[in-house]
Order: structure tokens, then sequence, then C-alpha cells
């Protein structure tokens, strides 16, 4: 039996937060997206030169709507990985 899927979009787009023009050796790159009170859940990735990183948190609130945050760190060692 096939049930009637329920989709609701976010009302506005993923917030970032932490990120800075530019980044040196030696820098910690340290961000977060959020996108919330949506259904199903927002899938937020991270790349950096093609690798992806995924650290994700779902909180389920008002009226079953979830929302996602998604946090990432990352220490840039040399001039390659800006």
């Amino acid at each position: 039996m096939n049930l009637p899927q329920t989709l609701v979009l976010p009302k506005s787009g993923p917030s970032m937060h932490g990120l800075k023009r530019r980044y040196r050796p030696g820098m910690k790159l340290k961000v977060e997206c959020i996108s919330r009170h949506s259904l199903p859940a927002a899938n937020l990735s991270f790349f950096i030169n093609n690798d992806a990183f995924m650290v994700v948190y779902h909180r389920i609130g008002e009226l079953g709507l979830i929302s996602t945050r998604s946090s990432f760190e990352h220490l840039f060692h040399k001039a390659n990985d800006l």
C-alpha cells in the first residue's frame, strides 16, 4: 500500500556561520551550516578539493519538522590544502 508523502520545504535557505574570506597555512576552518524546519531532513555536505566531509545532527521540532545542523573543522597545513 502506497501512502501519500508529505514534503515541507524550509522557509529560507541554509545559513552558514564561521567562514572567513581567506585562509593561510596554520589557520583553522571552523564552519557550521543550519537548515531549519523541513521534511524530510535537509542533506548538508562540505567539500574541500572534492573530498566530502560530513558531521550532521538532526533535531525534530514543532509539528515533526526537522532542523539539520552540520559542522566541520579543518586545519590547513600547506598551501595546496586551501
